[in-house]
């Protein structure tokens, strides 16, 4: 066996093992800097990190999801590392943690099998996690998604959405 090949096997298992996989750029962390990481992620438990080979990442990530191809390109234009963990709270802990650390940066995460940019990952972790998992569920069925969105928020949430988004929303229901 290559050494590419138990990279591209070691790097799968750590996507098949882990739902919740949150991506982190470094810049020159000192050892220190590195054993703190990894002493606060041994803390919580069924959490693990890779340190990624990018390319290789891009390719498991794409062959898992036919629809991520590309969207990682940008995504790994540095030294990156991952973080798997198994449940939204852990996910929490960890952002808190590497928030604190001023040499990394979150990039992004996988939840679900979906890819998460950092701004989506920032608006997943404030929102309320019912509220969330429905409307994920909700997306998923693609059925009557504008009344199962309309069920799913509060009616304060849906008056602060534009009218265009709300017509849009009309146009694709009455198409189907």
């Amino acid at each position: 066996m290559t050494r590419k090949s138990i990279t591209i096997r070691k790097t799968q298992k750590f996507f098949n093992t882990y739902p919740i996989v949150l991506f982190l750029q470094h810049n020159n962390l000192s050892v220190n800097e590195w054993s703190c990481l990894r002493i606060n992620i041994k803390e919580l438990t069924n959490t693990n990190i890779l340190i990624l080979k990018n390319s290789i990442v891009e390719n498991v990530i794409f062959r898992k999801n036919k629809k991520t191809k590309g969207v990682f390109k940008f995504l790994f234009q540095g030294p990156c590392v991952a973080i798997g963990c198994l449940e939204l709270s852990q996910l929490i802990k960890l952002v808190n943690t590497c928030k604190t650390m001023r040499k990394l940066l979150i990039t992004g995460a996988l939840f679900e099998n979906k890819f998460l940019t950092h701004l989506d990952l920032i608006q997943l972790l404030t929102l309320d996690e019912s509220i969330y998992n429905q409307l994920i569920n909700n997306i998923n069925r693609s059925s009557k998604f504008y009344e199962l969105l309309k069920n799913s928020l509060n009616n304060q949430i849906l008056e602060q959405i534009p009218k265009d988004f709300i017509n849009c929303l009309s146009y694709i229901k009455s198409t189907k």
